[in-house]
């Protein structure tokens, strides 16, 4: 019989192994599950093998069996890992408690190496770093140890840590039968390599190039090593045998040291096909690649491909910059591409990393510029270059050139003015002289006389060059004579005939004929006729002299004609008309630009010779055969006005007529002709036809004589001949500016019946008067009206009206004409009207006002 203590016993016992099978079965629901996770993990699904995960480490909890919590420990650490892999915000975060939850123990650390080489294998290389450095070496095997030596090494290396990379390399180095050896190698390679240590750098790389791998990549750096070295010759043997080789990496950089250590070696031709090579191969090239490969073909001759290349270089501010714009600008000159050449000189002139190639592309650029035209450029460039031992001189003849080419003068003498001494040579003095000069000539051009002499002055003031300094006598002795000052004029001009006489080849405006031509000019208008005569004289005969050698026209028939002609007008004012009548001929016979004006004087010199008649027929005939020439409305003018000394004045209407008729607008002459055809109507009685020409001088712009002597001839017509001041009066009112006052007409209307009076036309004197005095009872001429007006009816025997404008002039109290006023007033009424009261009342008058005793006894 069971007590009840066994069955207690019993009890527990099943109870025990109840539950035992309950723990079973939920560890292998979590194993199962935990496998599942793997599985979704080893496939990359790390989202599904999460949530199996965690579903593994739940189904674990609370369960604390060793072999229970190594799976959920295992778990928890891929739920990590998931998280990791997915990204996820707290991924950190739960490795890291994992790690402090689980260390020091080989789960921790196993997860301190999953996350370093998830974030090695992600790039991230300091996380990376920080994980690997988290390792405790006791808790790796050999290989793991291995693997995070080598991937702190390469963190390092991507860090540009080299120090400390090749310390995590070491290990790797050691072991050749490693799996690291050869990347370690190529890594510590790549760090001697950086660091300058060539030897070291060459022995790994030697060592790598035995590995499949990183065989490809070691031609460039052994390539490159040699040529750091300046072992081109071992660039060039190993590098053109290898860049030969299938799979290798970097060609166009090997074939670009290959190439640049031909040139390094000076042998251009052979370093061109590689840098040519290598300029199509890569994406980039330095710009001293450029240069190096634009100087090769350079030297091929080839410049249109030189060209592109160098123009890679033209924002260089260095050596190679400077080099590759000189070099640009020869090619373009070959290609003559001057322009682009002076383009690129200008860039290289700008740059001074090397002095002396600056200083040649200056002087390069300056004299293309000149050749281009750019003479201001030029100018300023060659004056930079005025003191320099290898070019001034050069320099100096360039500006010399440019600055008597240039039309800017004022600027040329400017910079002349502000040379430093030592580049004021004797030749830049010269240049100073002639540019003076030609400033002068400019400004006398311009109009600008007094400018002109200012810088003619200058220009003699160098004294360098005999030239410069007669022709600049020359034109202020031109100048001074448009200036009217002859006596200065014939100062300078001597001066100039004194140094012109020993000099050839002077301008032809500015020669020995034309300075005797001026001279002649000067001495004629002092009216020193001899003089003149004499160096007319001298023109016409060096002219003649010269003439195979005169090429300007002007010279040869008009300065020749007009010295010719001025020859004959200094006998004609010397009175030898018969040699100044010789020299018209020629001028008419030679058919001189001035031939008209000859004809004309021979005209003048018949009348001079007292053959009237032939001087009015050829003047006619001038008149008739040459309508155009400038002298045709002289001719007309002389006509009438002979014709008017010989008291022909109908034919001198014709004359002047067509004078007026042909050439108004044209001839200063038609007021002249109008005056003159007035005074034939005036002298013929025709007084309304003579104010009719002499009105029309007003609507030619008459000078001031003409205006004055047609104004003097109206007033005699309408106030003396006609008696009608008003009409004169009338007509100033119509002159533009011309007001006639009340006291004007006050007095033109009186002088009109004034002057009938002194004429003894009595009853036109009282009409006149009377006229006046209606108009003007109290006028200024009032008194002397009324006493004239009685003398004049004293004189018709109207003596009533007589003695009323006497007895008024006595109303008016004592004045000028009151004694005589009075006196005839009592004469009249005694004597004549024998009205004694009258009479006695005038007489007492009389002898109160008289003077004498004689005229008080006869009053």
């Amino acid at each position: 019989m069971l007590t009840k203590s066994m069955l207690t016993a019993i009890l527990a016992f099943f109870f025990a192994i109840s539950m035992f099978a309950q723990e079973t079965a939920v560890f292998d629901e979590a194993n199962l599950t935990y496998k599942r996770g793997m599985d979704f993990f080893e496939k990359g699904l790390y989202g599904q093998a999460q949530v199996e995960f965690k579903n593994a480490f739940n189904q674990l909890e609370p369960v604390n069996e060793p072999s229970w919590n190594a799976l959920k420990k295992e778990a928890e650490l891929y739920y990590a890992k998931c998280a990791v892999n997915l990204k996820q915000p707290e991924a950190e975060r739960l490795i890291s408690s994992f790690m402090a939850d689980n260390s020091p123990s080989p789960a921790a650390a196993k997860a301190a190496f999953e996350i370093a080489n998830y974030y090695y294998n992600s790039s991230k290389y300091k996380e990376a770093f920080n994980y690997f450095s988290m390792l405790n070496p006791s808790d790796l095997s050999r290989p793991q140890m291995a693997e995070a030596n080598f991937k702190m090494g390469y963190c390092s290396f991507v860090q540009k840590k080299f120090n400390r990379a090749d310390k995590f390399f070491a290990e790797a180095l050691s072991n050749p039968d490693g799996k690291y050896y050869f990347p370690a190698n190529y890594y510590h390679g790549m760090i001697a390599f950086f660091a300058g240590k060539f030897d070291d750098a060459v022995a790994s790389f030697k060592i790598v190039d035995r590995s499949r791998k990183y065989k490809p990549y070691i031609p460039f750096y052994l390539a490159q090593i040699y040529f750091s070295q300046g072992k081109y010759d071992e660039v060039i043997d190993y590098g053109s045998k290898r860049v030969k080789s299938s799979g290798v990496r970097k060609k166009g950089d090997i074939n670009l040291l290959i190439g640049k250590s031909y040139y390094a070696k000076g042998e251009f031709d052979k370093a061109l096909p590689y840098l040519e090579t290598a300029a199509r191969k890569l994406n980039k090239m330095t710009p001293e690649d450029f240069y190096q490969l634009a100087f090769t073909q350079y030297r091929a001759g080839n410049c249109e491909k030189s060209i592109k290349n160098f123009s890679q270089l033209t924002k260089q501010k260095s050596e190679i910059g400077q080099l590759a714009m000189y070099y640009m600008a020869d090619c373009n000159i070959k290609l003559g591409k001057k322009s682009d050449a002076r383009n690129a000189l200008k860039k290289a002139s700008e740059l001074d990393f090397d002095q002396n190639l600056r200083i040649d592309a200056l002087y390069n650029y300056a004299k293309l510029s000149y050749e281009l035209g750019y003479d201001m450029d030029a100018l300023s460039t060659f004056q930079k270059l005025s003191t320099n031992r290898k070019y001034g001189s050069e320099a100096q003849k360039f500006m010399s050139a440019i600055f008597l080419n240039t039309r800017d003068y004022a600027r040329a003498l400017n910079i002349l003015e502000n040379l430093p001494a030592e580049a004021n040579t004797p030749k830049m003095k010269e240049t100073y002289q002639k540019v003076a000069l030609y400033r002068g000539i400019q400004l006398y051009n311009n109009g600008d006389l007094d400018g002109a002499i200012r810088y003619f002055e200058k220009s003699r003031s160098k004294a360098n060059d005999p030239y410069s300094t007669a022709i600049a006598y020359y034109w202020e002795g031109e100048i001074l004579h448009q200036k009217g000052k002859y006596k200065e004029s014939k100062a300078k001009v001597a001066k100039f005939l004194a140094k012109a006489k020993n000099l050839r080849d002077l301008p032809e405006e500015s020669s020995y004929y034309a300075g005797n031509y001026l001279q002649g000019y000067n001495y004629l208008k002092l009216k020193n006729y001899d003089k003149a005569l004499k160096y007319f004289q001298a023109t016409s005969a060096e002219i003649r002299r010269q003439s195979a050698l005169i090429e300007s026209k002007f010279v040869k028939t008009k300065m020749l004609g007009d010295a010719v002609v001025r020859e004959g007008d200094c006998y004609f004012k010397k009175n030898q008309y018969s040699k100044s009548v010789k020299l018209y001929d020629e001028a008419v016979r030679k058919r001189y630009p001035d031939f008209v004006y000859a004809l004309y004087q021979k005209a003048m010199v018949q009348g001079l010779r007292g053959k009237t008649v032939d001087k009015i027929i050829a003047l006619e005939n001038l008149a008739k055969n040459y309508p155009k020439s400038p002298y045709a409305d002289d001719a007309l003018f002389q006509a009438g006005v002979t014709y008017m000394e010989i008291d022909k004045n109908t034919q001198a209407k014709v004359p002047l007529k067509k004078l007026i008729k042909d050439y108004k607008g044209k001839s200063p002459l038609i007021n002249q002709a109008l005056l003159r055809l007035g005074l034939i109507a005036y002298n013929s009685d025709q007084y309304d036809v003579a104010a009719d020409y002499y009105k029309r001088v007003f609507a030619n712009n008459p000078e001031a004589d003409e205006s004055k002597s047609a104004l003097e001839a109206l007033k005699e017509i309408y106030v003396t001949e006609l008696g009608q001041p008003e009409k004169y009066a009338a007509f100033l009112e119509t002159i533009p500016g011309y007001k006639v006052t009340d006291s004007e007409k006050d007095q033109l209307t009186f002088s009109s019946a004034e002057s009938q009076y002194e004429n003894g036309n009595y009853t036109k004197a009282v009409k006149a008067f009377t006229k006046y005095l209606d108009k003007f009872p109290n006028g200024q001429n009032s008194l002397k009206a009324h006493y004239h007006r009685g003398e004049s009816y004293g004189q018709l025997k109207k003596y009533d009206d007589a003695l009323n404008d006497f007895e008024a002039i006595v109303s008016k109290g004592n004045s000028k004409y009151y004694l005589k006023a009075v006196e005839k007033a009592a004469s009249i009424a005694y004597n004549i009207k024998q009205d004694f009261p009258r009479a006695f009342g005038l007489y007492k008058k009389w002898e109160i006002a008289a003077i004498t005793p004689e005229k008080k006894l006869d009053a």
